[in-house]
């Protein structure tokens, strides 16, 4: 479950680790939890008083339409009821297990897993469902009245040839996000409409940007449109800024993060795109295996109770993907262990790091 990305003040080598990247995005995510409307908009309770910051709260609100129009319970009813058969095909792993747990336990569930709270936020934004703290979780409540009309859509869903579309999509966006850092919306929004949902109208393009926006970490551009960015990805915005001044990824950057991702399976960026049997995610480069396996291997049993050697290795390359200088991925490293760290221990990261493409150039810092 991903999450809207918000700003992180840089600190430690080792607080801008992808692991540690994660636990402060939940703890935001978890701070808008707390301001969310505390009732739902199926609710009985709910009335003409509550639209307007059920409206502000939802992903209707992308182009500030709360700002612009003022609505009725009625009227966001109606436009959530019209979405719905289509919208609950199109839905986040994690948001379609909550929905099946909300539908099995009558409506309410509390969520106790951080990993799952994007997806609590995610329903809570389709104006699905409500939600208000309980304990060390949320309580997320689904009404009534929506019950026989997702139980349908799960239904429909289970024999829908879009799962395997949506598997394969998820894959292509994932392994150019490994690639490259960060994605303009234009090429997913593009596949997405033409490959997985197979419509381009107006309630197509919103429901592909709801997806986008429950599926992948993102932030907007200058004219509100997403930059899907990987989830280790510490400050998308220079990176932004450095791949195109004005805040915008060019075409030809586009072109070259398929061209690579494609590459990496040995075939070409054609047919890669239009044949859902290349269902592989690219989490690691080829030439990235050897340095980060003997990282890992040098790791074990030296880093914190907590850690898992494989995952401190992946934090260190992917602090590298960025650009980091090596003095800080080395005070990183320090930080995950128990003990000092050995002369092999300084090779092996040596060594990760000259030969880990950076995100920016595509390049290492040692041309092969």
């Amino acid at each position: 479950m991903r999450l809207l990305r918000e700003a992180v003040i840089h600190g430690d080598p080792f607080d801008m680790t992808m692991t540690m990247l994660r636990i402060k995005q939940f703890e935001a995510c978890e701070r808008r939890l707390s301001v969310c409307p505390k009732i739902a908009l199926f609710s009985d309770q709910a009335t003409d008083a509550d639209a307007q910051a059920l409206l502000t709260a939802s992903f209707d609100n992308a182009t500030d339409l709360s700002k612009r129009q003022l609505l009725t319970i009625a009227e966001l009813r109606a436009a959530v009821l019209t979405r719905l058969p289509l919208e609950a095909q199109f839905l986040d792993v994690s948001e379609r297990y909550l929905l099946m747990v909300l539908l099995q336990e009558g409506g309410s569930a509390v969520v106790e897993d951080p990993a799952r709270f994007g997806a609590v936020e995610s329903l809570v934004k389709r104006l699905w469902c409500s939600v208000r703290p309980e304990g060390e979780g949320w309580q997320i409540t689904l009404p009534d009245a929506l019950h026989e009309p997702l139980e349908l859509a799960q239904q429909q869903w289970i024999n829908s040839a879009s799962q395997r579309r949506l598997y394969h999509f998820n894959n292509i966006i994932f392994s150019l996000l490994y690639t490259a850092g960060l994605v303009d919306e234009r090429r997913p929004m593009d596949m997405f409409l033409q490959d997985v949902i197979q419509r381009d109208d107006w309630m197509a393009c919103d429901i592909a940007r709801r997806y986008m926006k429950a599926q992948f970490d993102y932030i907007t551009d200058a004219n509100g449109k997403l930059i899907l960015v990987h989830p280790a990805l510490v400050d998308p915005e220079r990176m932004l800024l450095l791949q195109r001044p004005d805040g915008f990824l060019p075409a030809q950057v586009e072109q070259s993060q398929l061209m690579i991702a494609a590459g990496m399976f040995g075939i070409s960026m054609e047919r890669w795109v239009a044949s859902p049997e290349y269902d592989q995610r690219l989490d690691i480069l080829p030439d990235e295996i050897p340095a980060h396996n003997q990282m890992t291997l040098l790791l074990l049993d030296a880093v914190r109770p907590d850690y898992e050697p494989d995952e401190c290795a992946e934090d260190l390359r992917l602090l590298i993907k960025q650009d980091y200088p090596y003095e800080e991925v080395n005070e990183a490293m320090k930080a995950m262990l128990v003990q000092l760290p050995t002369k092999e221990m300084d090779a092996a990261l040596r060594e990760l790091y000259l030969s880990t493409p950076r995100w920016v150039s595509l390049r290492a810092a040692r041309v092969q």
